[in-house]
């Protein structure tokens, strides 16, 4: 079942996602995917990223949580093989 894609950023998530990263010059909608309410494309002078989310009480919001399960271990997993790595140059 595809999620409902909010047109518009909400104004307390785009200050959230400030606090995060700083401010934020252009942020545009991404149509693609099922899963998400908001689902974006962050520019900050530094950097792009992609920023997704449900309401806390949506009734899939057990999958953002994974995503974010996902991810944390992605990093550490990174993070773990750089420093490997660096240990055999």
């Amino acid at each position: 079942m595809v999620t409902t894609r909010l047109a518009t950023v909400p104004d307390e998530v785009r200050a959230a996602i400030v606090e995060q990263v700083g401010p934020v010059l252009d942020m545009d909608t991404v149509h693609g995917g099922w899963n998400s309410e908001i689902a974006t494309r962050v520019r900050t002078a530094n950097e792009t990223m992609f920023v997704k989310g449900l309401r806390a009480d949506h009734r899939r919001v057990w999958t953002q949580q994974r995503d974010l399960t996902l991810r944390v271990a992605e990093q550490r997993w990174s993070a773990m093989e750089a420093t490997r790595r660096c240990a055999t140059s």
